[in-house]
């Protein structure tokens, strides 16, 4: 008999050995769950549109400009706003999946979702992102450009998704949650849509749309 089963009573030394057991089980099941994306934010409801999809041709004024292969290059200097070929409903959840693979100074990837103006987030080659939304020429910026350490830096692509309801937006960046904002403005017109801007050459993979 060990020294321990000598000091303990055996009754509480039972318990103490299932309560070992009992938190060792807890920890392998919310192991498996976190491999199997059980951790992972859940979107507003099932998938109803990814890049790839007919129809595939994205509004940049003033052209239109085809998703080849599923990839979309920007990068003109200026903020570029696409439009995806789709409108959402409330409550959605779009998300993009992209890359700066020449980061120059202000290059930056992000989307957008219309609540009566553009509410943009959007990410930098230097590990910061913002949250604002647009309206009528003005700005407010929930976010100006915070630095946030789930960002993977260039060239190396991130997935950049906001939920949208009727009582505001949360922005997410690769699973973790960045930043919620109440928006006055919603719902908007359900145009969304991928964001661009500065000098830098950047790629979109994938766009998706999730919604009741």
């Amino acid at each position: 008999m060990s020294l321990a089963d000598q000091c303990i009573p055996r009754e509480l030394w039972n318990a103490i050995r299932l309560a070992s057991a009992s938190i060792g089980c807890v920890i392998c099941v919310g192991a498996v769950a976190l491999a199997f994306g059980l951790g992972n934010p859940q979107p507003a409801g099932p998938l109803r549109w990814q890049t790839g999809d007919s129809p595939d041709v994205w509004r940049i004024e003033p052209q239109h400009a085809p998703m080849d292969n599923a990839q979309m290059l920007l990068g003109s200097g200026d903020e570029t706003l696409a439009t995806a070929p789709v409108r959402a409903r409330l409550p959605f959840t779009v998300e993009v999946e992209a890359a700066i693979v020449l980061n120059e100074p202000d290059a930056c990837i992000g989307l957008w979702a219309d609540a009566d103006g553009p509410l943009i987030v959007a990410i930098d080659g230097e590990g910061y992102f913002s949250f604002r939304h647009r309206i009528g020429g003005r700005t407010r910026w929930l976010v100006n450009w915070r630095e946030f350490p789930h960002i993977r830096l260039p060239p190396m692509a991130n997935r950049i998704r906001l939920d949208v309801n009727y009582s505001g937006a949360t922005a997410w960046i690769n699973s973790e949650r960045a930043f919620r904002a109440h928006v006055d403005d919603l719902p908007g017109d359900g145009t969304w849509g991928i964001y661009s801007c500065g000098l830098g050459e950047v790629t979109f993979t994938a766009a998706r749309l999730y919604m009741p």
